[in-house]
């Protein structure tokens, strides 16, 4: 395994550096992978040009299997704010929430998990960042983003907007969920 430049640490996973935030989303016996791409190595900040997809039939050998660029979406070409991102499916359609660095939360669209995503809405939900999807067990799903404190919204049934005014998540430390 590669060692991250000057880090001494190694990735578990792929023989690559610089990959943030990675997510998975397991579907028909694959795993799909979506990552941060961080190129600013030894740099005083974070250079994330694009979102990488990788995928896995044994979680030993991994591939690239596609690119989210800003491009395609309302963050523009030649941003390098591509941060944390969240990947959910619903209805055969498969959705990517992704920070704008750490201004907005947008979504983008595709029907297959390596691609290509569209940016339908062209601008962002929230102004917020790393987002989180979760689908509730009636099969509501639900946007949950930030840092330090948390936020909460429906969404509504496209995927694509909030369908109520985003609510404070109180989260209790040391406390036990039933």
């Amino acid at each position: 395994m590669k060692q991250a430049s000057g880090s001494g640490l190694k990735n578990p996973l792929l023989d690559e550096s610089g990959m943030a935030d990675p997510h998975a989303l397991v579907l028909d016996g694959v795993c799909w992978l979506f990552t941060g791409h961080d190129v600013g190595h030894g740099k005083a900040d974070w250079v994330m040009p694009d979102w990488r997809i990788y995928r896995s039939h044994d979680l030993v050998n991994w591939e690239q299997a596609g690119t989210i660029n800003p491009s395609d979406c309302f963050m523009g070409s030649g941003n390098s704010g591509c941060w944390a991102g969240d990947i959910a499916v619903k209805d055969g359609l498969f959705y990517w929430y992704f920070s704008n660095r750490n201004t907005s939360i947008g979504v983008m669209v595709a029907d297959n998990p390596a691609g290509p995503y569209h940016d339908i809405l062209k601008k962002p939900l929230p102004d917020a960042v790393d987002p989180t999807v979760f689908i509730d067990e009636d099969a509501t799903p639900y946007l949950i983003w930030g840092f330090g404190s948390y936020r909460i919204a429906r969404l509504d049934k496209s995927m694509i907007e909030l369908a109520e005014e985003p609510r404070i998540l109180e989260i209790t430390p040391g406390r036990e969920v039933p």
